[in-house]
């Protein structure tokens, strides 16, 4: 089984190598005449429109495991829902570094 840092790591350095691939689509969106903010714009959506499908995929995948536990009464397991500030102080600073990053790779 692999350990929680190991697998810590291990995200950290494809997030990293994610930087190294976007720089070359950004390069070569600014080369097609594309701005600064139809590269971020279209990179925003396409996370969002991934992170969603995930999401999806990980609410079926529950729910249908749901199903094949209805003999069993478990407890409510509900997590609270995340303050509405929290959520949009996480996407301001993710919005900014893929600004700025982009204005540097230009």
């Amino acid at each position: 089984m692999i350990s929680d840092k190991l697998k810590g790591g291990i995200f950290v350095f494809l997030g990293a190598c994610s930087f190294g691939v976007l720089s070359t689509i950004v390069k070569t969106a600014y080369s097609e005449g594309y701005s600064l903010g139809q590269v971020t714009g279209s990179q925003t959506f396409f996370g969002m429109s991934l992170l969603w499908v995930v999401y999806l995929i990980q609410y079926l995948h529950a729910k249908s495991k749901s199903r094949q536990k209805e003999q069993h009464v478990l407890p409510d397991k509900r997590l609270k829902p995340t303050k509405w500030w929290k959520v949009v102080l996480a996407g301001t600073f993710t919005g900014l570094v893929g600004i700025f990053y982009y204005q540097c790779v230009k």
